[in-house]
């Protein structure tokens, strides 16, 4: 007999990561690694409404869910008030304070021609200025990673919509 046989523990499957959202976060980290600075920034400060909207049957997102999720997932160096900046800097929920985050959830989408792709190293400057383009586009990377081991990969309405969004690797 086995050791799970004769403790009644079940063997679960490890459940697998999801392509589009590590090739999301690898494409950050090429412009990062790159020194495009700017750009990476730009596609990190969608990461907490991508986060959000998968989380949702309907796909959506708002300005106080972003806010709620970088105050769970974001290192404490950074405040309510920087989450609340980021948040209109993302241009997601600009027309109102909630909706689908489309151009967002568009960017997520598995590209046809990916395929594993090694995520390049990004070394952080710890003197540099934590409101600097890296230093967020760091934090939110980690918020990224830690939120999908923790919680986004063990949660049926993010695979779903994973699912209904691309192919689930």
């Amino acid at each position: 007999m086995t050791e799970a046989a004769t403790t009644g523990v079940s063997q679960i499957q490890p459940l697998s990561r999801s392509k589009m959202v590590d090739m999301y976060a690898g494409d950050i980290a090429a412009l990062l690694a790159d020194g495009n600075h700017q750009s990476a920034e730009r596609a990190a400060l969608a990461i907490p409404h991508i986060a959000v909207a998968l989380t949702d049957a309907g796909l959506e997102s708002s300005n106080a869910a972003y806010q709620d999720w970088c105050r769970k997932w974001v290192q404490p160096e950074f405040n309510t008030a920087a989450y609340a900046q980021w948040c209109l800097r993302s241009g997601e929920c600009e027309h109102g304070d909630s909706g689908v985050p489309f151009s967002a959830l568009r960017a997520l989408r598995l590209r046809r021609r990916a395929r594993e792709v090694p995520m390049p190293f990004v070394r952080t400057d710890s003197s540099a200025a934590r409101d600097t383009p890296q230093a967020i586009t760091c934090a939110l990377l980690g918020a990224a990673f830690r939120w999908y081991e923790q919680e986004g990969r063990h949660h049926r309405m993010v695979q779903t919509n994973l699912g209904r969004l691309g192919v689930l690797h």
